[in-house]
């Protein structure tokens, strides 16, 4: 791959988003840039491992070992995650919530194998934000209609109707802002370290990769999850 898709090490280290290559569309010139490329890549490596998670259940044995006993683990992990904070309603966010997860965790670990991150581009926190507004918003219509969608925003008192708008407004930003910011910073800062390495570079800082790619990734994936959890059991119980 080129260093447009890699982040190479060296001098010549760059986290900017680099147009890979362009063509028109209805007269205008879109592009596609390393960060579509990588969110390919990890949508193909997502649809591999539900293939061969497919084929593994089906010759599912009582008691588990191997490839099913990693897969039960991430099942309960996550089914557990959304069982706490939803309760009786987490039945119909299992899957989204689940999804979500594990495409933003691979997403943020994907430095590990030389990528730019996609979470590091505002485009995709943003769109994985909006998702989540929407089933918010979706959630408090189906469990309240609209009468009760509007009563909330007049409590607890009338005068609060352009504060709960803008609360409202304000969460697809905080949470697209959040997982952003803090992707991006990781990046930075590795970048940095390795303009200082220079040659020394080559032989990656396996440490700072386990920290900001493992340990800050996988911990973001949990915020982002948890948080969308919290703003849906709102919507869904009217809080």
């Amino acid at each position: 791959m080129s260093n447009n898709l890699l982040l190479s090490s060296g001098a010549n280290i760059d986290f900017m988003i680099k147009g890979v290559f362009s063509y028109q569309l209805f007269g205008q010139t879109v592009w596609i840039t390393t960060t579509h490329i990588c969110i390919i890549i990890v949508m193909i490596a997502m649809i591999s491992f539900c293939i061969a998670a497919s084929r593994a259940m089906k010759k599912a044995t009582e008691v588990p070992s191997g490839f099913q006993n990693i897969l039960e683990l991430i099942v309960e992990g996550l089914d557990g995650l959304v069982n706490g904070a939803l309760g009786k309603f987490a039945p119909g966010f299992r899957n989204y919530i689940g999804t979500v997860f594990i495409f933003i965790w691979l997403c943020n670990t994907s430095g590990l194998f030389g990528l730019r991150a996609p979470t590091a581009d505002y485009g995709t926190t943003l769109a994985l934000a909006l998702i989540t507004f929407g089933l918010i918003n979706a959630s408090e219509f189906k469990y309240h209609k609209a009468s009760g969608y509007a009563r909330n925003l007049f409590k607890p008192m009338a005068f609060f109707l352009p504060i709960n708008i803008i609360g409202k407004l304000s969460t697809p930003v905080s949470l697209s802002l959040r997982l952003f910011a803090n992707n991006l910073s990781g990046i930075i800062m590795l970048a940095m370290i390795y303009g200082l390495l220079r040659s020394f570079a080559y032989v990656w800082p396996s440490f700072l990769h386990a920290f900001f790619d493992i340990f800050i990734g996988s911990l973001q994936a949990y915020v982002f999850c948890v948080l969308s959890l919290t703003y849906i059991n709102n919507a869904c119980v009217g809080e």
